[in-house]
């Protein structure tokens, strides 16, 4: 009895606070969190909203959009727009557009993606937010690959979700001689002060020199790796690393690997499978080689943005936002899996057990679980993707659902919000 009138004082509590807002102001709320790319605070006031007006165009796309963030409800994300696009096909707004984009570069398609974004940036206002993320993203689906020479399948051991401001400090790396750090103050300019950017370092005590990414003195040149000697009592040469380490496009979460004399990356730079992707730059002792994307399973259509290889002897760590909750990044311990495999050919969009390769994290097994995604389609099938010449042959279909009506929802009821969910499932 104490537990069920202690939930109904709660769910009463909530009900009173969130009545003290008017659906202009959840409105107002729910948008500036959709702009700061809050997803999952956006995502539950929209669906509050949703609940009482269903047939909102606007918040319907926005809705969809916070669902293509999510790991697990990605696929309705797009099925919703795929609806919303049907029915506004005559006069789809220009982020409509930019969005319907992005949601063809989640399926690997750069075609299609690359025809609607470029239909979003001709019409977009000047001022419009996601102008620069659209013109990014065009520069992606223009050289997104349709092959690699090689794929590594990895043994993912464990996942977990941390704040993207702070994952160094869970990473326990077997990398003897290096420590994990946050970028010291003194490395950081006025503009990542102001920001507050979180900046991870791989110092290696053998080699003194701490690489870091920051913004440039003027902060107009977006994320860069920088380098510094560690001397003793300050650092000396604290410089931007040149071209073509650094581009025109965002680098980041630099990694040190002192035995292989090479540096690990995160950039969003085109050439890869879209979003930030993992490249690697190795020091000949004068400059620094063009750097390469990892391989898919590194990499994919989702933000990969740090990497700590590991060897024989002790595990690496990936952290990667693909399959997190509205976003939120994930650190990820894995293990190679074998020798590396024969070239992967991609067409455009694939079906592996429901999913989309790249953007799914295929051939992965768990340590006491067998392979999945694109390691094999069912069990006894031929592997997909092995073998020159192979091409995926099921596509995967975009079913034209309409949601004309109030909203449905397969993780809350229509009327709900998440809070609300909580109650619900505490008094059943």
């Amino acid at each position: 009895m104490g537990a069920w009138m202690l939930s109904c004082f709660l769910c009463t509590g909530m009900a009173s606070g969130q009545a003290t807002l008017t659906q202009e102001e959840l409105r107002e709320k729910a948008l500036s969190a959709f702009h700061q790319k809050d997803w999952a605070v956006a995502h539950q006031q929209l669906s509050e909203l949703l609940s009482v007006n269903g047939t909102d165009a606007e918040l319907q796309m926005r809705y969809a959009v916070t669902l293509l963030h999510d790991g697990q409800m990605r696929p309705e994300g797009v099925q919703r727009l795929a609806s919303l696009w049907e029915e506004l096909e005559g006069s789809p707004s220009s982020e409509l557009a930019f969005w319907w984009g992005r949601a063809w570069m989640l399926q690997g398609d750069g075609v299609e993606a690359r025809r609607w974004l470029k239909v979003a940036l001709a019409s977009a206002p000047k001022k419009a937010i996601w102008k620069q993320e659209a013109q990014v993203a065009l520069a992606q689906s223009e050289r997104l690959p349709e092959g690699f020479e090689w794929r590594q399948d990895l043994v993912k051991l464990d996942a977990f979700e941390l704040p993207q401001t702070s994952f160094h400090r869970y990473i326990s790396w077997g990398r003897e001689g290096t420590r994990l750090m946050a970028t010291p103050e003194e490395l950081q300019s006025k503009q990542d002060s102001k920001l507050g950017l979180y900046a991870p370092i791989a110092f290696s005590r053998s080699d003194g020199v701490l690489y870091h990414h920051g913004i440039d003195g003027k902060g107009t040149g977006g994320l860069d790796v920088f380098s510094a000697d560690v001397a003793e009592g300050g650092f000396l040469n604290h410089q931007r690393l040149p071209a073509p380490v650094n581009s025109e496009f965002d680098e980041k979460n630099p990694v040190w690997d002192a035995n292989t004399r090479t540096l690990f990356f995160s950039s969003n730079r085109p050439g890869t499978m879209g979003g930030f992707d993992l490249f690697q730059t190795q020091w000949d002792g004068e400059n620094w080689t063009d750097p390469e994307p990892l391989g898919p399973l590194f990499n994919s259509v989702h933000d990969d943005l740090a990497i700590y290889p590991g060897s024989e002897t002790y595990s690496g760590w990936l952290v990667t936002n693909r399959e997190g909750v509205f976003g939120a990044p994930e650190v990820w311990e894995f293990a190679l899996d074998g020798a590396p495999q024969r070239p992967v050919v991609l067409t455009t969009q694939w079906e592996v057990d429901g999913e989309v390769v790249p953007g799914t994290f295929g051939g992965v097994r768990r340590r006491d679980g067998p392979a999945t995604g694109l390691d094999r389609r069912h069990a006894g099938e031929r592997p997909m993707g092995f073998g020159p010449g192979f091409r995926a042959s099921h596509p995967l279909p975009i079913h034209w659902k309409r949601w004309s009506a109030a909203v449905s929802y397969t993780h809350l009821r229509a009327h709900e919000t998440l809070r609300y969910l909580v109650c619900r499932l505490l008094l059943e």
